[in-house]
């Protein structure tokens, strides 16, 4: 089964605003440069997640389809 990429790539994003968030608070910045980095950081972070989603997907197509072709290399073996 496939992964959804939108929606991980969503809560990662989201949990990344969180993170960089209450870091630059602690670091003591003004909220507008928190702001300003915690939105920078969150469109990275939806953008590489979404990437890294596709790319499982594709090696889990890979994957699935190697599988099968295997499967019926053995029962066309078996025939013969």
């Amino acid at each position: 089964m496939l992964l959804s990429e939108k929606p991980i790539a969503a809560a990662v994003g989201l949990l990344s605003i969180y993170l960089v968030g209450m870091i630059g608070m602690l670091a003591g910045l003004s909220i507008e440069m928190c702001l300003k980095r915690a939105l920078i950081g969150a469109l990275i972070t939806y953008v590489v997640s979404r990437l890294a989603v596709r790319l499982v997907n594709k090696i889990l197509t890979k994957a699935m389809i190697d599988d099968i072709s295997r499967q019926r290399n053995r029962t066309a073996d078996n025939k013969y």
